[in-house]
């Protein structure tokens, strides 16, 4: 009897200790809750302690707080091995830890003590992708889906899924019946609105979204990514930064401001962070950056968030660099204690909202000075990038308002380039598939820059000039088909539109020179492919766009000396092209100006677009207060 007693008085008082914890808990007082637990352990069954302290992981996460939250979520487990959402808690907590490999064998034991959890699913496909196993994740998703067919966000991973795969038929099914069936996702209209600019299907669901997604974005809504999904979109510069401030304030909401010491004496030190050091565009242009930086000056890192050492563009770059350091497999934490450890002066993000970026090493401050060039031509919305590199034709004084950046001007040209690019060498038109004698238009952007709009421009000039064709880079059947169903609708008959395959990058300069005149998209023009062209000795026209992504053509056909190839509007667009159809002499001359040394020093003089940049970083550090020598 008096056992029963003291056992009856000892779980009193613990009753009221638990509802102190639950006040604990509430008011956010989480160490001396934690505190408590410990105390109490072996006093509590091990079913009813799990249970609080998953309370306190769920508390500790929520405060961003992932370390305890991992470590109490982990001693709730080991006392309740059957409870499956606390398992599901504790690999949420180590995926945000980038411990995948242990978030998903925590998420596998949630999964199998309770299979008909959806959420469960999702937060097991979300490891199966940080760990790039795009099928099994698939699998997840779509199981999560299955088992909660309103699950927006397992739509939106599938989605991220086919688009990784390139698989756009199915990503627009997949999106279409999500919007049929009442899913509200954020971003998925303009998803949708990439999927059909990438396939050239130009039905009329295209033109309503196009619609919808500026209704969104001017409401302040979540339409569309801010990456190309964005630029191809005719929005306005002020549209595009409400977008991706939108965008930042919803992904990346804690942005950091530098705390760092004062500045080392020194040279100083920069570091260029990009997934794309390998055969890509930006290595194209940047890998003779790398060269000729003054290395009396400065002391340059590549920061690379793709690791590919058989490339070889990535074995020049490993072997140019003066410090290459393959970050690919580090968590975030690690990059950041890496980048203050080398005591960096500037952070330059080479992706911007493209491609897999980890915009989280730039929210978490890398360097005291941030910069955004190159890989992103818009706004970051960010209060983490500092300064934007340009030049007056792509980013005009007057629209400095609509960048969350402070802008910084070089002198000539906006974009680097590489001198040490390869020589066109011999091609024949008929290894193309090109006719002899008939006069080549070109176009090799990509097609999700392709608009019906310029699109029946083009076919409206192959009408009036019998004798021509036009050259595209082709992609998968329905793309093709597509594009072939257009021109024929238009009057033109399919068989004189030429598709290019994809080709490595010396071959695609080669058989550049075959075209007769390359023409730019609207409103999101040609940046490589641009410079590509004119490397090749190729005249390039464009029509000055209101955007960074549709004045890139103009900024490079300035800088070599070329105004009559910049038009102002689609009408003088047509009759500039109409005109170089007819007098082929204006078009050989403009071909021989390309070719001249002047022009070509103007362009491609990478040792003094490098001079030219430095002087930027210069400015950058004086105007945040860093003095330099």
């Amino acid at each position: 009897m008096r056992q029963q007693k003291t056992g009856k008085h000892k779980a009193g008082l613990l009753t009221v200790s638990v509802q102190q914890f639950q006040e604990l808990l509430t008011s956010g007082r989480t160490e001396q809750a934690r505190q408590w637990l410990r105390q109490v352990q072996r006093q509590l069954i091990p079913r009813e302690w799990a249970a609080l302290a998953h309370e306190l992981g769920i508390c500790f996460l929520q405060k961003n707080q992932v370390e305890p939250a991992c470590e109490i979520l982990r001693a709730a487990v080991d006392a309740d091995p059957q409870a499956a959402g606390i398992w599901n808690n504790l690999a949420i907590a180590q995926a945000t830890l980038q411990r995948y490999e242990d978030a998903l064998q925590s998420s596998e034991r949630a999964v199998a003590l309770n299979p008909q959890m959806a959420i469960f699913y999702y937060n097991q496909g979300l490891t199966l992708r940080h760990l790039k196993k795009p099928v099994e994740a698939l699998i997840a998703y779509q199981r999560c889906l299955d088992l909660d067919p309103q699950s927006a966000k397992a739509v939106m991973e599938i989605y991220e899924i086919h688009k990784l795969r390139q698989e756009w038929p199915q990503a627009i099914q997949l999106l279409s019946d999500a919007l049929q069936r009442g899913i509200k996702a954020d971003y998925l209209p303009g998803c949708l609105l990439f999927c059909y600019l990438k396939l050239a299907d130009w039905s009329q669901p295209l033109m309503d979204l196009m619609q919808q997604v500026l209704k969104i974005i001017d409401a302040g809504g979540r339409a569309i990514h801010p990456g190309v999904e964005l630029l191809a979109v005719s929005a306005t510069p002020e549209l595009q930064l409400r977008c991706a401030r939108t965008f930042v304030e919803d992904r990346f909401p804690s942005m950091q401001h530098w705390t760092g010491a004062a500045r080392r004496p020194g040279r100083i030190r920069i570091a260029y962070v990009s997934t794309d050091f390998r055969q890509h565009p930006i290595s194209y242009l940047t890998a003779g950056l790398f060269r000729e930086h003054d290395r009396q000056r400065f002391e340059v890192f590549l920061y690379s968030l793709h690791d590919a050492p058989q490339d070889p563009l990535q074995q020049r770059l490993r072997a140019t660099a003066e410090h290459f350091m393959d970050i690919s497999s580090c968590k975030d934490a690690e990059v950041v204690a890496l980048a203050r450890q080398q005591d960096l002066d500037i952070a330059v993000d080479l992706n911007g909202h493209s491609g897999d970026c980890r915009l989280n090493l730039f929210a978490a401050r890398l360097a005291p000075v941030q910069v955004n060039y190159l890989g992103y031509i818009g706004s970051m919305g960010t209060a983490c990038h500092d300064f934007i590199i340009a030049d007056s034709i792509v980013i005009p004084p007057d629209m400095q308002r609509h960048y969350s950046e402070q802008v910084i001007y070089l002198p000539t040209l906006w974009q680097i380039n590489d001198t040490q690019r390869p020589l066109p060498g011999p091609c024949e038109r008929h290894q193309e598939g090109l006719p002899a004698h008939d006069f080549i238009f070109a176009s090799f952007n990509d097609t999700y820059k392709i608009h019906p709009v310029m699109f029946g421009l083009w076919m409206q000039l192959l009408r009036i000039n019998d004798h021509s064709v036009l050259w595209l880079l082709g992609g998968s059947t329905e793309l093709q088909h597509n594009l072939c169903c257009r021109a024929e609708a238009l009057g033109v008959d399919p068989e004189r539109l030429i598709f290019a395959q994809r080709r490595p990058y010396a071959e695609h300069l080669s058989r550049l020179v075959l075209a007769d005149l390359i023409l730019d998209t609207l409103p999101f023009g040609g940046g490589t492919s641009t410079s590509d062209a004119l490397w090749a000795g190729v005249p390039v026209i464009t029509c000055l766009g209101n955007t960074f992504a549709g004045r890139m053509s103009t900024s490079l056909l300035m800088a070599a000396g070329l105004p009559e190839l910049i038009t102002l509007d689609i009408e003088a667009y047509l009759a500039q092209c109409n005109r170089l159809y007819d007098y082929r002499e204006l078009l050989c001359g403009l071909r021989q100006r390309l070719q001249s040394a002047e022009c070509r020093q103007r362009l491609f003089d990478t040792t003094q677009r490098t001079r030219e940049l430095e002087n930027a970083y210069l400015q950058m550090l004086q105007r945040n207060g860093r003095s330099v020598q």
